[in-house]
């Protein structure tokens, strides 16, 4: 295996390996074939039957009442957000949250909420103890709690799945002292893979979810957002207001079809090859990277203090393999369905030879699933 991982490195490849995101996948000729060939009609009198198929099917995977197509996954939270609330209340989240973080204040300059940012644990899931800490008292001066947020898989945790038990208990004691709960689930479809558990019981714990289809589902764009009637049908208006109403948007939602019906048993192949890299990684002095906490798809290198994470990310752009260098000086690599074990091999022999140093081959490609735990 080591002699295969040199003279693949030796090889001249033609293409980059891009491990960004998975939102960097390009649809396949069989996803572009049902695109082209889709049924449509004006969504803004609910008549494109592609469109409604998608919703239908969604809503009862998600064990939700009803579901609404948008453009993408940051409209669907602030929809959630906006359907549920008044401007001036309170929504807490977990500090590194993608809504908080990454969605330029979108919480406060469209919906007119004031987060309330608490740190989780490792895997970006909030404790009870603190919610309820960071609940504002019924005072009339105060602004009041009204929802609280959690993400699944957790991005800035290196994609982890949240214990469903501790989300079914959290969302349970929200729900009884009157506060709303809604997921991101951006990438719900990773946690389901990696846990065997079904979408609707991930879902069914909170009062909205949002899960995209343009991340390992491999749709060029699209998300979908699931609740009750009342709250869908809020929803609908503020897709308006926002400017997410398309005409005929059955062209998308046919790609997000195909990718429910026939890419979910990629995802095992991409959990996979995240765990393989970084398995080869662990062998590379400079690189602090721990298998055990890659859960899904993304792996996240912390690099030793004389290691410019700048210098390192040149370097590996010069040589074909694209990353994400965040704020705090970590590497973000992420695997989907463009890229294969080869390219994990390659993308690991490149890093570390950009660090001068020689890659361990790991002996096989294993992964294995998260335990189910309770429902």
């Amino acid at each position: 295996m080591e002699r295969n991982l040199k003279h693949k490195s030796q090889q001249k490849w033609s293409h980059p390996i891009d491990l960004r995101s998975d939102t960097v996948t390009k649809p396949g000729l069989q996803m572009r074939r049902v695109m082209a060939e889709a049924r449509v009609g004006d969504d803004l009198y609910c008549e494109d039957p592609t469109v409604n198929k998608l919703e239908k099917n969604v809503a009862q995977l998600l064990s939700k009442e009803a579901a609404l197509f948008v453009p993408t996954g940051t409209m669907g939270n602030l929809i959630a957000l906006k359907a549920q609330s008044q401007p001036g209340e309170e929504v807490i989240l977990e500090q590194q949250s993608h809504i908080y973080n990454c969605s330029l204040a979108g919480i406060s300059a469209i919906c007119g909420l004031l987060p309330r940012p608490i740190k989780g644990d490792l895997d970006g899931m909030l404790a009870w103890e603190e919610v309820l800490a960071n609940v504002r008292p019924r005072v009339l001066s105060r602004s009041q709690t009204r929802m609280i947020c959690l993400e699944n898989t957790h991005n800035f945790a290196g994609g982890a799945v949240l214990d469903q038990a501790q989300v079914k208990d959290l969302c349970g004691r929200a729900t009884n002292i009157g506060l709303k709960s809604h997921l991101d689930g951006a990438r719900l479809v990773n946690a389901s893979a990696a846990t065997g558990l079904p979408l609707g019981v991930l879902a069914s714990p909170f009062d909205s979810v949002m899960m995209s289809f343009s991340k390992g589902l491999g749709s060029p764009g699209g998300a979908i957002l699931a609740g009750s009637n009342d709250m869908i049908s809020r929803s609908r208006s503020i897709r308006k207001l926002l400017g997410g109403a398309i005409h005929q948007p059955g062209i998308f939602a046919a790609a997000c079809l195909f990718g429910l019906k026939h890419m979910k048993a990629q995802l095992v192949k991409d959990h996979a090859n995240a765990q393989r890299l970084a398995q080869h990684l662990t062998s590379v002095p400079g690189i602090l990277v721990n298998p055990s906490r890659v859960m899904t798809n993304i792996v996240v290198l912390q690099l030793a203090k004389n290691i410019s994470g700048v210098s390192l990310y040149d370097k590996l752009k010069q040589r074909g393999v694209l990353v994400n260098l965040r704020e705090d000086g970590r590497i973000r690599l992420v695997t989907h369905c463009n890229v294969n074990s080869d390219d994990v091999d390659r993308a690991a022999e490149v890093i570390a030879t950009c660090l001068k140093r020689r890659v361990r081959a790991v002996k096989t490609n294993h992964y294995k699933t998260i335990p189910p735990r309770a429902h």
